[in-house]
């Protein structure tokens, strides 16, 4: 599936369960999430990749991971180690993997934390549905994984697994779903990069670059900033989902209405507490509990 229409498919999907993640819980949040949360630098080929919610459950041991490996009567190559003793999981910044064109959403870690972030609790799932002596270690937004090939011929690849055309029964040697996605972990986040609608209009890009100047200038120039998308989101809410603090102030300096503002802040705050939406929130309260005059006609 190409990476725009999966978008599509994303942002229409409604109480739908996938293989590994409930989506309806993210509908609103993935498509202009933040990601002014804390990460860490990646130790690879391109410097530029980042790890959102690193070690979000909690730091990761040499002697856990080998503690893991042996209860599994495993051993993973050495860069995905590295990853997990480095991030124990996250998702990755940028996001989108190349072959094939899809979204990296989560990487998964070891840990006692939730179900959808869990390299345990997937491999637990998923343990009949996969070729043998694999792993999942992340899913993209439409519930499909990526596997990590521990088999002699091919150890260390990463494997993109197509939930839609999945063995009927067995997966442990079914390849049929099964595209090539790199030949090394750390091949596999070196070539993500970042995904441009190329249908973006000035509003999305200004969201996506923060771009203060160009939305000053827009402003200036008649433009109407109350006016909805064809999800009914005016460009202050979708400010408010992607956490843009100085384009959400900008725009209620020039009169914009709040309408769900401040609900799709506080709803980003609780799924991803350490984004950091905490004083976009304060400042939304601050506006939206001021006094409002009324002038009655005598």
């Amino acid at each position: 599936m190409q990476f725009d229409e999966l978008i599509k498919k994303f942002k229409f999907v409604s109480n739908r369960k996938s293989g590994s993640v409930k989506l309806d819980r993210y509908v609103h949040l993935i498509p202009y999430v933040s990601y002014a949360s804390r990460c860490s630098q990646l130790n690879t080929q391109n410097a530029m990749i980042e790890i959102i919610d690193s070690n979000r459950f909690g730091k990761l041991s040499k002697n856990d991971l080998t503690d893991f490996e042996a209860k599994l009567s495993i051993s993973l190559p050495s860069d995905y180690r590295d990853f997990l003793i480095e991030n124990n999981g996250g998702c990755p910044k940028p996001s989108t993997n190349k072959i094939p064109e899809t979204d990296v959403q989560c990487i998964y870690g070891i840990h006692e934390g939730d179900y959808w972030a869990n390299l345990i609790e997937h491999i637990d799932m998923f343990k009949e549905r996969i070729p043998s002596n694999t792993i999942p270690i992340a899913n993209d937004s439409g519930g499909n994984l990526f596997l990590l090939s521990l088999r002699q011929d091919s150890k260390g690849e990463v494997w993109f697994w197509d939930h839609e055309e999945e063995a009927e029964e067995s997966g442990h040697e079914y390849f049929e779903n099964i595209t090539k996605a790199a030949d090394s972990f750390n091949n596999f986040i070196d070539n993500l990069y970042e995904w441009i609608d190329p249908n973006e209009d000035i509003t999305e890009k200004i969201l996506r670059t923060n771009d203060i100047e160009n939305l000053k200038t827009l402003i200036s120039s008649g433009f109407n900033i109350d006016s909805k998308d064809e999800y009914n989101r005016s460009m202050i809410e979708k400010a408010s989902i992607k956490n843009r603090f100085e384009i959400v102030r900008l725009l209620v300096d020039n009169g914009a209405k709040l309408n769900d503002s401040l609900k799709y802040a506080e709803q980003n705050h609780r799924e991803f507490p350490t984004y950091g939406y905490e004083v976009l929130i304060d400042y939304l309260k601050s506006i939206d509990n001021k006094p409002k005059w009324k002038f009655w006609k005598k």
